[in-house]
């Protein structure tokens, strides 16, 4: 994918961890944290309903959800087992 803003001006991450994030050439929409799986934006709801998946910012910033999806306690096993394959799947900007 092309290459994000090193250091991006955020304005406003959603509780679903996705921000509109400015670049040189506009804006684009990027996930920049796990944030809460099950808002209109989350991950499990991006999952749920098939939408196309919003990629993250960087492999460090997808990483890091993926340690945090394995050690939440209150996700399902099955639940688990699908965030971390829909998540291991979602495309990165490069840093």
């Amino acid at each position: 994918m092309p290459v994000a803003p090193a250091k991006p001006p955020i304005q406003f991450v959603l509780p679903g961890g996705v921000a509109c994030v400015a670049h040189q050439t506009g804006a684009t929409m990027m996930r920049v944290t796990k944030g809460w799986i099950t808002t209109d934006e989350g991950l499990l709801t991006e999952l749920r309903e098939g939408r196309p998946k919003i990629p993250w910012i960087s492999r460090d910033a997808r990483e890091e959800a993926i340690v945090s999806i394995t050690g939440d306690r209150f996700i399902s096993e099955t639940d688990r087992a699908d965030l971390l394959a829909w998540v291991r799947a979602t495309p990165f900007y490069d840093q």
